[in-house]
């Protein structure tokens, strides 16, 4: 396993949140792969680092593990974790998506955006017994508020086990005492980096926030649908599903290959004129899911999500060695990213191509144009999974190539807005993987 001595620079850059008082101020990790375009290889060595520091440890006891990955931003960090673990490893991550017929544990993240966090209590009940290590994987840890709700709920819901906890996030912000109180109460804890001691509030106020670069009014054409969608020619979709036993099957059985390469970069020519354009994306329906929501062995679901990246590279041609070298951007969808991730790893190993890799988020940032501030762009569109909620978008760039990974069950308008905010970038096809 290759480690990396990780500098401020490196994790660390200053926003500003929209509309948030509790917490004005966002720290966005530059390799995280969630606001900002990554390669998805630097986003899985940056968990490889933190598992390698994790479990390297000798005062723990990690025969039986589980780790919890907090919802949105730390999904992708907590399933890294696990499947970079040396030993067999539980995961289960906690969610703001609402379950039917499942009970959940319910505890608070005080400074979020949204604060109700839950957790799927029947796959606990399963793994948690005496001698149970669980870590809880962060991006960034605060005060350690948010985790000390849920060790006491975890505490009053199985007090006859004998329980330790661990705490592994990326950055740091409790001071040293908040660390001494919680070692003495035996949670390992461990990070890569601390969060420097700046006066936040002087560095936001140093930039000029430019409404202009929020294209919010993207979604406003679309407010009203989809019953409007649905009669909308300038877009629409081809729906194919790719089964477990790796048959490619399209309408009346039609397969979704691409007989001439050039279909990719040629399909969209660069120059097209905007009022030429038909919008088309195909959404290819992907079974064998495996759900971090409910609960998963972590060899199994890093196979799993293997065998997914394997389908879609195998069903595009996107490893035939007469396909030229594009720019993939491969997209995650709120909570749902390490499957997009190790994608786009597996696509930058085995491919020419060049990718990159974030996902959309609930959290509102404010853009400014200024060179050392990060978020530069921001597109707004409803959700994949509500059509209710706003998500966002941050940074766009031209691409030939646009590939959404989604375990979205619901019918929002979400694929069709992201289609009309991105048509002046993205040069080729759009493709929408539902893994359900």
């Amino acid at each position: 396993m290759i480690t990396y001595k990780y500098k401020e620079e490196d994790l660390i850059t200053i926003a500003k949140r929209d509309n948030n008082t509790k917490r004005p101020f966002l720290l966005v990790n530059p390799l995280q792969g969630k606001h900002l375009a990554v390669s998805p290889s630097v986003s899985v060595q940056l968990f490889e680092t933190l598992a390698h520091q994790v479990f390297s440890r000798t005062d723990v006891d990690y025969s039986h593990t589980l780790v919890i990955g907090f919802a949105e931003t730390a999904t992708a960090i907590g399933a890294g974790l696990s499947i970079h673990a040396p030993f067999p490893v539980s995961y289960i991550q906690t969610t703001r998506e609402k379950y039917m017929g499942k009970d959940f544990l319910y505890f608070n993240e005080e400074h979020s955006h949204a604060t109700d966090q839950m957790v799927i209590k029947d796959f606990l009940d399963q793994t948690i017994h005496s001698g149970c290590h669980i870590i809880f994987a962060e991006d960034e840890v605060t005060t350690g508020k948010t985790i000390e709700n849920f060790i006491r709920v975890l505490l009053k819901t199985y007090p006859q086990h004998r329980i330790s906890f661990g705490i592994a996030s990326i950055l740091n912000g409790m001071g040293n005492e908040k660390l001494e109180e919680l070692e003495l109460r035996g949670i390992a804890i461990d990070y890569l980096l601390p969060v420097p001691s700046y006066n936040y509030d002087e560095i936001l106020s140093s930039y000029t926030y430019e409404p202009s670069l929020c294209h919010d009014s993207k979604i406003s054409e679309f407010a009203a649908l989809p019953s409007r969608l649905k009669e909308d020619k300038r877009i629409y979709s081809s729906t194919f599903a790719i089964t477990s036993d790796r048959r490619t099957m399209g309408k009346q059985g039609s397969r979704n290959l691409y007989p001439d390469t050039q279909l990719i970069t040629d399909r969209y020519p660069k120059n097209r004129r905007k009022a030429d354009t038909k919008l088309c994306y195909d959404t290819l329906l992907c079974d064998n899911y495996a759900d971090t929501r409910l609960g998963v062995d972590a060899d199994s679901y890093q196979t799993q999500c293997e065998l997914l990246a394997q389908q879609i590279i195998q069903n595009y041609g996107l490893a035939n060695a007469d396909l030229p070298a594009l720019r993939i951007l491969v997209l995650g969808t709120e909570e749902c990213m390490y499957p997009g991730i190790a994608l786009g790893q597996r696509l930058e190993t085995d491919t020419c191509h060049q990718v990159r890799f974030h996902a959309t988020t609930r959290s509102p940032i404010l853009p400014s144009s200024e060179d050392s501030y990060p978020i530069k762009e921001r597109y707004c569109l409803h959700s994949f999974y509500e059509q209710e909620r706003i998500t966002y978008l941050y940074n766009l760039e031209d691409y030939d190539l646009c590939i959404v990974v989604t375990d979205s069950k619901a019918e929002t308008t979400a694929m069709r807005e992201l289609c009309t905010a991105l048509q002046n970038r993205i040069h080729g096809k759009f493709i929408l993987v539902n893994w359900r």
